[in-house]
């Protein structure tokens, strides 16, 4: 007897491959967002809120069944260490047929294509350049770069941030103890990744290279920074 897959189809008619899939395209059709109980941000899918959670309100955030990363350190909840350990991945298996950068999972390759779609089929359109964006919070993120308004500000340090979760992210250097400490100069880090961001200072490393160019980075935020150059210049075919 020959077994055959099953497939779940939803109302809109669009046919997934799992229930798992089923129940996270089901999401998109709700009428009302979920939203933070400790901000103001809203979001489509209910594990879309969760990471936003653990990632802007750590503090808050319930850790059941905590697992630490052994790659880089950070916590997770055990449901979601799975999905982490493959952006650890060192052999990418989806690669993006525009751009060619490479995704660990099929549904990060799916996330990602949103990048190169049409400006007209993405709801929220900047009106100082040719950007659309898909979630409003993005599109907002983008407006306040245009007009320099930076709403989130360090209390420690009086730093600024257009983004709220760069600013969790950066608040969260000045609590706490710093555990990672560079084995050449003796300065601590909050986290494991700024603390290999921080050696390619001292080896000279720059393991990020644009596609277009070749110009090599030494940091992640230096190679995006680069990449809008040639963003201005072909915004179809650089990669983001």
């Amino acid at each position: 007897m020959i077994l055959r897959k099953k497939e779940y189809v939803c109302h809109c008619g669009e046919v997934l491959p799992s229930k798992a899939r089923f129940l996270w395209h089901k999401e998109t059709h709700d009428l009302k967002p979920k939203c933070c109980p400790y901000c103001c941000d809203r979001f489509v899918h209910a594990n879309s809120l969760r990471r936003h959670i653990r990632l802007a309100h750590s503090e808050k955030f319930d850790y059941s069944e905590p697992i630490e990363c052994p790659m880089c350190k950070q916590t997770f909840a055990k449901t979601s260490i799975k999905a982490h350990m493959a952006t650890h991945s060192t052999d990418p298996q989806y690669d993006c047929t525009i751009c060619n950068k490479s995704f660990s999972t099929k549904w990060n390759l799916k996330i990602h294509s949103w990048v190169h779609a049409n400006r007209t089929a993405k709801p929220f359109k900047c009106e100082y350049c040719p950007k659309a964006f898909v979630r409003e919070l993005d599109f907002k993120n983008h407006i306040n770069a245009h007009k320099q308004i930076k709403p989130y500000t360090c209390e420690y340090c009086g730093c600024k941030f257009i983004r709220k979760y760069n600013y969790m992210r950066h608040r969260r250097e000045h609590q706490g103890t710093k555990n990672f400490t560079c084995d050449q100069c003796g300065k601590s880090f909050h986290r494991h990744y700024y603390l290999i961001e921080h050696r390619r200072m001292h080896t000279g490393e720059r393991p990020f290279t644009c596609t277009i160019c070749g110009k090599c980075s030494a940091t992640k935020s230096t190679h995006n920074r680069h990449l809008k150059i040639h963003h201005s210049q072909n915004p179809f075919t650089v990669e983001l």
